[in-house]
């Protein structure tokens, strides 16, 4: 649909969509978000998120300061987000969404073909992913995973389900997060980073090992991987 420029008219009555499980969006080259911020209080029930294809996508879950939410944060039960072809996207999840929406219930993430995407996670939602099993992050325009955000300080991150980590052809990666922090994985079997030439440093345990002007991709407390698999890297 290459005319189309919205989903939702700004007008939608309140609780039109109560049982939305899935949602797929594909080749819609004029769209620009896909859930807007007058939309997220009536989503109750998405599992599935699919964005593909779009070439004028900017952002995913988008929220405007004029139309702010009211009352207490939104819980989304999304599960299964999938990312794909999105060359425009400047960022998953906006910068200001995290105070007013939870994603606690994420549990495979998917993100490939985004050039323009130079981080994945406000920092405090990726503090929160408790239930992450799976990250696949391909051929993106990612510097650092979790973006960090001025006057909150995360000191570490916990992922007690994550089994599996794969990071492919990120040429722009250097880092994980690029302030000081300890993070856990004791449930991960797979670790796979391919073709991510920036990255120095793959993974130190203290946080004294690393020289100051250089950060690791993964500073870790506790990990038990049972697969690791580093292609076309560099300096590791």
């Amino acid at each position: 649909m290459d005319s189309i420029e919205m989903i939702w008219d700004n007008q939608v009555v309140v609780e039109s969509f109560p049982k939305l499980k899935s949602l797929y969006v594909d080749g819609c080259n004029k769209l620009v978000t896909v859930v807007p911020s007058f939309l997220l209080g009536q989503l109750k029930s998405p599992e599935s998120l699919k964005a593909k294809a779009c070439g004028s996508l900017e952002v995913i879950f988008e929220l405007q300061p004029l139309i702010p939410l009211d009352g207490h944060p939104v819980a989304l039960p999304l599960r299964e987000p999938t990312i794909s072809g999105l060359p425009n996207l400047k960022c998953v999840w906006d910068k200001e969404l995290h105070r007013q929406v939870e994603f606690q219930c994420l549990r495979s993430i998917s993100v490939s073909e985004c050039n323009s995407l130079t981080s994945l996670f406000p920092a405090l939602i990726f503090r929160d992913l408790t239930q992450l099993e799976e990250l696949e992050i391909r051929e993106c325009g990612i510097a650092k995973l979790i973006e960090k955000e001025e006057g909150v300080p995360v000191p570490g991150f916990d992922f007690p389900k994550l089994t599996s980590l794969q990071h492919e052809h990120l040429t722009e990666l250097t880092c994980l997060y690029d302030r000081a922090h300890t993070s856990h994985w004791p449930a991960l079997k797979t670790l796979r980073v391919d073709g991510c030439n920036k990255v120095e440093i793959l993974a130190s345990r203290f946080e004294n090992e690393i020289p100051r002007h250089k950060q690791p991709l993964f500073l870790i407390e506790k990990v038990r991987p049972k697969i690791i698999c580093l292609a076309s890297m560099v300096n590791i």
